[in-house]
């Protein structure tokens, strides 16, 4: 697999892989401290709110409007803003996995900003 490169640092920073557990590994940027999830990493990373918050502690919400491109599935894929409430995550049309800039993967991991990013997502397709 080629490294994953942050959709939002103009630095082209690699994503670095953060182990959650078995279940989990969080792909985040050492510089945005930005999160990408897999599609199928979005339940688990619900059922394992508690072990992540030392994850995405310290990260201030960054309101961007920049559309980054994909890196799960091909450079070529421009990811697709979504508004979830205060927040927008980026998607992918393509594999689906979705991109939460810093300080956004928190908030959607609570009971209601869960509920509210799976409406979210349900809709945007």
């Amino acid at each position: 697999m080629s490294a994953r490169i942050c959709p939002k640092c103009t630095t082209y920073t690699e994503l670095v892989g953060v182990k959650v557990d078995d279940a989990l590994t969080v792909d985040r940027c050492p510089g945005c401290r930005g999160a990408w999830l897999d599609w199928d990493e979005l339940g688990p990373a619900h059922d394992l709110r508690a072990l992540i918050p030392g994850l995405v502690s310290g990260a201030s919400v960054m309101k961007d409007q920049a559309h980054g491109n994909c890196p799960a599935c091909s450079p070529a894929i421009v990811l697709t803003r979504i508004p979830v409430g205060a927040f927008a995550v980026d998607r992918c049309s393509g594999c689906e996995g979705v991109w939460f800039d810093g300080g956004e993967l928190g908030p959607m991991l609570t009971d209601q900003g869960f509920a509210a990013l799976l409406k979210a997502l349900r809709s945007s397709f």
